[in-house]
């Protein structure tokens, strides 16, 4: 069998890239540590964001976002949002917006602060915290973020306009602590992360 037809039958199908793709991130540790630092752009359309989904072994459900956007009044406006799911009930889904002097970035310790939410990263544990009106979520997943840009994680619309995508952590031992109607629980589970950035819309994208 020649090489190239060897290539095409076995490492082309999207089951064999999502394996390659994986690979990078449990293989490569030399990888650069990703930056929890919002860049805002100037175009209306911009959009960016950090988020966290946890699955826990009682069946209950959580999602850490952290936004920022230009959309409306205002430029650079941050957002802090926590969805709980417990099993059996309604999720539980709370948000706080701030102006762009109430969000900042750290380099030492990299820290992200939105009010008093937060994200950050040290040694291999990753760390999330969501506190909005109805609920907080104390999130911990224990891998280093990893900035690693799969094949095709950016998608041009036109030579300015682009939408991108990354899942700089895959798959991740995860625990939290999560309190809401003044009830708190503990959870442990699996977890990944995945950041975003555009400066276009979704529809354009999807076009």
């Amino acid at each position: 069998m020649k090489r190239e037809t060897f290539y095409r039958k076995n490492f082309t199908s999207p089951l064999c890239s999502t394996l390659l793709i994986l690979a990078i991130f449990f293989v490569s540790e030399d990888a650069q540590a990703q930056k929890f630092e919002p860049i805002p752009l100037d175009a209306e359309a911009y959009g960016e964001s950090y988020t966290a989904i946890a699955d826990f072994s009682d069946g209950s459900y959580a999602l850490v976002q952290y936004v920022f956007s230009n959309a409306g009044f205002g430029d650079a406006k941050g957002a802090c949002r926590a969805l709980v799911v417990r099993p059996g009930t309604k999720g539980i889904n709370s948000a706080i917006r701030v102006d762009k002097d109430e969000w900042s970035y750290q380099a030492q310790g990299n820290v992200l602060k939105v009010s008093d939410c937060s994200l950050s990263s040290s040694g291999n544990t990753t760390r999330f915290m969501a506190k909005t009106e109805d609920a907080t979520i104390e999130l911990s997943l224990q891998k280093k973020p990893r900035a690693v840009k799969a094949p095709g994680h950016r998608v041009k619309v036109n030579k300015e306009e682009f939408y991108e995508s990354e899942i700089v952590i895959p798959w991740a031992k995860a625990s939290a602590k999560i309190t809401t109607g003044g009830k708190k629980s503990s959870h442990k589970g699996m977890g990944y992360m995945d950041p975003s950035r555009s400066n276009t819309r979704l529809p354009k994208v999807a076009s």
